[in-house]
């Protein structure tokens, strides 16, 4: 599957953000996860989820290389994992602040009731939801327990994005989710297609509004929301990428063609 992903060569703007990737177990199984997709990459053998935060090896290489290309944020998230299941993220969190910098988390939103307290010291959080539907979970993400998002999206406190990914399995589902995220106060939703498997025929509500581009990705006005169609192949966002299990730190923004390379 990943040999088969062929993505343009885009002018990149000006790093923004850099993603810090933690690596190991997960407690979600997403068809789309690049564990599903490719789990003998190197950058996958490893787990991170244990070792404190000063034992991550380079990890005052990363902090040096932020200062050095002015970046701001940095974006907590998982390679194969999800970023509260780091065991030190609290003291992660600390030093991210200590040097001046925003934090932000990409999570599954799985243990919110657990790590509420770490969750609600970010700057702000993007919610990985793919389906509102037990019986689409279990075949999406492997599992038919669905959070009890209105809780949850009610209990946190910094600004929330929602970030889809849009499947065959929940395509059908989307604007019924929009709908929902619209109704809890939700103001920006990310929807991007699978990266790596065929396209699916998604349309927008007929009367979400074109407003904008955003990286070259177009933005849409719904119910009260920014709703991005985020393509991965053709946006021009750039990121600085650190991988917590192996110390490694790309310039590229897909990760897809390090592990596309290394294969």
């Amino acid at each position: 599957m990943l040999k088969e992903i062929s993505c343009p060569t885009v002018e990149r703007k000006e790093k923004s953000f850099a993603n810090f990737n933690l690596v190991g177990p997960c407690n979600l199984s997403c068809k789309f996860c690049v564990a599903t997709l490719a789990p003998n990459i190197p950058q996958l053998q490893g787990n991170s989820l244990n070792t404190p935060v000063a034992e991550l090896p380079n990890i005052s290489m990363f902090f040096q290389r932020l200062q050095e290309d002015n970046i701001g944020w940095v974006m907590l998230t998982g390679l194969n994992t999800d970023p509260l299941l780091y065991n030190y993220l609290e003291d992660l969190v600390e030093v991210i602040h200590n040097y001046g910098l925003k934090c932000a988390l990409r999570s599954n939103g799985y243990l919110f009731f657990e790590k509420k307290e770490i969750i609600n010291k970010m700057d702000k959080v993007s919610y990985s939801i793919s389906t509102l539907n037990s019986k689409t979970a279990k075949d999406l993400i492997g599992i038919d327990y669905i959070p009890n998002w209105k809780k949850i999206l009610k209990q946190t406190i910094p600004p929330v994005k929602i970030n889809t990914v849009i499947c065959p399995e929940n395509v059908t589902e989307i604007n019924n989710m929009l709908n929902f995220f619209s109704s809890q106060g939700v103001e920006r939703v990310a929807l991007r297609e699978a990266f790596g498997f065929e396209p699916v025929n998604y349309i927008l509500p007929f009367d979400a509004k074109f407003i904008k581009y955003f990286c070259d990705n177009p933005v849409f006005s719904y119910k009260g929301m920014e709703v991005t169609l985020w393509d991965v192949c053709t946006t021009t966002v750039d990121s600085l990428n650190y991988i917590a299990s192996t110390g490694e730190i790309f310039s590229e923004y897909r990760l897809w063609d390090i592990m596309k390379q290394e294969e």
